[in-house]
């Protein structure tokens, strides 16, 4: 029973950090797409094009603090064309014309520093006669507001997917393309329907619902 919840946490742990076993890629053919898609948004070539060897990963992002390399996995190589792959690059572009990387890093640090100055001072003006007591509001305190704070983001992150699909769309000539290409992608992601809780710390709308949204724009 332990080593199957044991195994099913290294497994949770190893799909949120799918990223961080990548491998810098040789590949032409991504190369080319990228610089591509760069020159035609206005902006610098990712630097590195790093891949995931794994085909159970349909999954493309950008990491580093200077929004300089992007992280694909095979699984997204191997089902999508050239021309859809295009399209996954100008959505990591645009994340990154759009600073949403520094905009999170800011949303996540300012908020916690002032949650723990706030937590300090208001234990220290209200009068508590047992430590235990104070011990467990400071705590429970801090649990809630770090829960409160990862909903805000994780609604943040949604928001700015949606943000960066309306870029996809805006620099296409053929925009139903990249919602073709997110239908695709959608067909071999499709999970069990997601429970509110699921909802609130997703990083990523409903492909469903993103398709709808593009569709409202194209109107």
């Amino acid at each position: 029973m332990l080593k199957h919840l044991l195994s099913k946490i290294k497994s949770k742990i190893q799909l949120y950090f799918w990223w961080i076993k990548s491998y810098d890629a040789n590949n032409t053919i991504l190369s080319e797409l990228s610089r591509n898609v760069a020159i035609a948004i206005g902006m610098k070539p990712f630097k590195k094009i790093r891949v995931i060897y794994r085909n159970d990963i349909i999954n493309a992002a950008v990491i580093g603090f200077l929004c300089r390399t992007i992280v694909i996995s095979q699984g997204i190589i191997d089902i999508l064309t050239p021309d859809e792959l295009k399209t996954v690059f100008l959505h990591e572009y645009a994340h990154c014309y759009e600073k949403h990387h520094l905009k999170l890093l800011l949303v996540s640090l300012a908020p916690s520093t002032g949650i723990i100055m706030l937590l300090y001072y208001f234990l220290m003006f209200i009068y508590i006669e047992s430590e235990i007591i104070s011990i467990i509001l400071t705590v429970v305190s801090l649990m809630l507001l770090y829960i409160a704070l990862q909903i805000f983001i994780k609604y943040l992150t949604r928001k700015f997917e949606e943000r960066a699909d309306i870029i996809v769309i805006k620099n296409l000539k053929e925009p139903k393309l990249y919602i073709s290409t997110l239908q695709k992608i959608a067909l071999k992601t499709s999970t069990k329907r997601a429970n509110i809780w699921e909802k609130l710390f997703s990083s990523h709308p409903p492909v469903d619902k993103r398709i709808y949204k593009l569709y409202e724009y194209l109107k």
